[in-house]
């Protein structure tokens, strides 16, 4: 059950970025998906520039469920790359000056063939998606493949229209299925689900798909560390507490800007609730992934890739992974502990 949630009680906390980000540094194979019940397919317009799909994602699964098909290849199918920020930035310049197309960023569509084989266990065969040469050489084994983000990670793109989310509610059982599938095939799974609409259904009434939540790991909460993303997490207290009743996850914060003002320890003691991860707050490094800023120009912000925000994002991702590890029972907790790491885990 390797399948992490994330959403939001209230406002804006950066869900999505705070996803992305995880994923392009996750450190096993990883499929984002756009769950989002306010749909602005964020990742294609934001961090892949425009480059992505017309249709297809969810809808297109939808699809594929009404009329009785292959569910789980119908997903994989649906897949676009994500490349890391500065392989888009030094190879995919020319490519943002145009609108989102029918073309997929992988110019290697993935097969249902491709899916069984990797779920027999068969070795040979390549992981999805295209190599990412991480320092340019040409070899695909960079820097950047090494340091714990190499592995590729994946987007499934979200809803077209307002009016898919409520209509999806019936796919979401076997999607569901074929998403937890996915550990079979040596792949993770992270659902940004934006902010939850609450009184709306679903999970003890905080509107996630109920199925979803029953066979996730993990269930992050993204919040703030300050009072006005606080205040609207206190307003839905009673719903996330029934949320956390009733389901075998574990559910606790995914923390931006610790510090500022308030600290992990403050918030986890007046919440009641473990503090799974801890993202760095800084809006500049964050607009990489948010817009695309630097992306665009080929020109990063100097330095992004070492600074404190990638670097909370890389440790937040090996602390997620190790706690989804320790959930499904595959590995003693004293071996997936790292020195100095967990001290915010869920115990």
């Amino acid at each position: 059950m390797a399948v992490l949630l994330l959403t939001s009680a209230a406002g804006a906390p950066g869900v999505t970025s705070t996803a992305l980000g995880l994923a392009l540094w996750w450190p096993r194979e990883v499929v984002l998906v756009d769950a989002d019940p306010h749909p602005c397919h964020a990742v294609e317009a934001g961090y892949l520039g425009g480059r992505g799909r017309a249709g297809g994602g969810l809808p297109e699964l939808a699809r594929v469920h009404r009329q009785g098909g292959d569910l789980t290849a119908a997903l994989w199918s649906q897949l676009i790359d994500l490349p890391r920020p500065e392989d888009l930035a030094r190879s995919s310049r020319p490519a943002f000056s145009r609108p989102v197309s029918s073309r997929p960023v992988s110019s290697r569509p993935v097969s249902s063939r491709t899916v069984s084989s990797r779920t027999a266990g068969t070795a040979a065969v390549e992981p999805i998606g295209e190599g990412v040469d991480r320092d340019g050489d040409g070899d695909g084994n960079g820097e950047a493949a090494r340091d714990g983000g190499g592995e590729p990670a994946h987007l499934l793109p979200g809803f077209g229209h307002p009016a898919q989310p409520s209509l999806f509610q019936a796919v979401w059982p076997a999607l569901s299925t074929s998403l937890v599938e996915l550990d079979q095939a040596g792949v993770d799974v992270i659902v940004d689900l934006g902010r939850a609409p609450s009184g709306a259904g679903g999970a003890a009434g905080i509107g996630l798909p109920g199925d979803l939540v029953a066979r996730s790991c993990l269930l992050g909460v993204v919040v703030r560390a300050g009072l006005r993303s606080l205040a609207g997490l206190s307003l839905h207290r009673d719903q996330i507490d029934a949320l956390v009743a009733g389901t075998t996850a574990t559910v606790g914060l995914v923390l931006i800007g610790a510090g500022h003002p308030y600290s992990a320890h403050e918030i986890r003691r007046q919440f009641g609730l473990p503090v799974l991860a801890e993202v760095a707050e800084d809006p500049r490094a964050a607009a990489v992934l948010s817009d695309g800023v630097g992306i665009t120009s080929g020109s990063l912000p100097r330095g992004w890739g070492r600074g404190r925000y990638v670097s909370s994002l890389r440790h937040g991702a090996s602390v997620l992974h190790r706690q989804m590890a320790r959930h499904a029972g595959l590995a003693d907790p004293e071996l997936l502990e790292e020195p100095g790491a967990g001290a915010e885990e869920a115990t």
